[in-house]
């Protein structure tokens, strides 16, 4: 039984037979003998169906084969593998669970993925004292952003991290038992798939989010002095030292971090802030009663529960608050993942008379535990005015 695979290569123009062996390819008509260690890099001609050894004294040319290239890269099957999972499991899950209008923005995070993780096994292949400070730079351009949306995700980032210093201080005493290289790269791989996953969910929901805005239009009237907003046949005028802002998508993309701006079923259309809190809440408008509203507002908090960075402990049942019209008031107590704190939000469906039909103003705003809340209500109450 032969020990070896007859193969091509190809030197200066011309062809010669040669033999693959388990650890070199040999020609004897020309001398060669290029041992596996002795390639620096390799590369690929797809159309002529060649692969170029680059060595550090000779360069040959073989024919590309499932030969060669299980000789090259024995672990070719296990990276396409993952690379091909990070590929396809994006546009399936939001197919299944969330319909076909997700499969684009999926298909676009899928290419982002897919090519991440081929630059990550591009690396391994590269010179070993490349390899460390460019898979560092890699983690850290996946791994921040995530970082900045998803901070209890730091907690994941410095155990990854703190491990792989205890095996580069092991490395560095027992530096002829405990080889750190192969430990790296299978924590590092691991720590880019975790936040791999993070932009992915991120991805899918920040489409979701963008396209609810999208198509709405905004149906609360803001008055030029920012001053008074209406809906329908009613009006709210702030307090004299509040203030009121245009809403613009971009805000709660940035402010992502912020609980408030986590919980939104409908389209806000401004943000209001006074002097105690620049993001003291925001306001909607619907065409459905607040009745109607407020029970999309529960399901939609229920179904968004585990991606929340924050845990619901309380919620209080609806109420009918007195002297505003038969408006409804709802109170949620979280914990915020992200302050480490309760936060109070309250929202409030004021029932507007719009074409005909009773749709309400939306107010969603969140006060510091032991705060009154009737002080605000109050607020809101006298800002209130019907327009006939």
């Amino acid at each position: 039984m032969e020990s070896f695979i007859h193969i091509r290569i190809y030197i200066d123009g011309k062809t010669y037979p040669a033999r693959l062996y388990g650890d070199k390819i040999v020609s004897e008509n020309v001398g060669i003998s290029l041992h596996k260690s002795q390639i620096v890099r390799i590369r690929v001609n797809y159309f002529k169906r060649v692969i170029f050894l680059i060595g550090d004294s000779r360069n040959i040319a073989v024919d590309y084969s499932s030969h060669i290239i299980q000789w090259i890269d024995p672990l070719r099957t296990v990276r396409y593998f993952f690379t091909a999972l990070l590929v396809i499991l994006p546009p399936f899950v939001s197919l299944v669970f969330m319909g076909i209008s997700f499969i684009l923005p999926s298909l676009l995070i899928s290419l982002f993925t897919g090519l991440l993780a081929s630059y990550f096994f591009s690396i391994l292949r590269q010179k070993t004292e490349n390899t460390y400070f460019k898979l560092f730079a890699l983690i850290l351009f996946i791994c921040l952003p995530v970082m900045y949306w998803y901070p209890f995700s730091v907690y994941f980032f410095a155990g990854t991290i703190g491990v792989l210093l205890v095996f580069f201080m092991l490395n560095y005493f027992f530096s002829e038992t405990i080889k750190i290289h192969k430990y790296y790269l299978s924590l590092s791989w691991v720590l880019l798939v975790v936040f791999l996953n993070f932009w992915i969910f991120a991805g899918i929901k920040f489409w979701a989010d963008y396209r609810i805005y999208s198509q709405a239009g905004s149906m609360l009237n803001i008055s030029q002095k920012m001053d008074t907003l209406g809906f329908g046949d009613t009006l709210w005028e702030k307090p004299l030292d509040w203030n009121i802002f245009q809403y613009r998508f971009l805000y709660s993309f940035l402010n992502r971090r912020e609980l408030l701006w986590q919980i939104s079923p409908v389209p806000i259309s401004a943000r209001i802030s006074n002097p105690e809190n620049p993001d003291f809440g925001w306001i909607a408008v619907s065409n459905e009663n607040p009745d109607i509203v407020l029970k999309k507002i529960n399901v939609y908090l229920e179904i968004q529960k585990i991606i929340l960075l924050a845990e619901l402990l309380e919620k209080t049942s609806p109420v009918y608050y007195p002297g505003m019209r038969g408006s409804l008031l709802q109170s949620f107590i979280y914990y915020d993942m992200i302050s480490r704190k309760n936060i109070e939000i309250h929202m409030l469906l004021v029932p507007a008379n719009h074409n005909d039909q009773t749709g309400c103003i939306i107010i969603a705003f969140t006060l510091p535990r032991g705060t009154s809340l009737n002080y605000y209500l109050d607020l809101f109450k006298k800002g209130l005015k019907k327009i006939h």
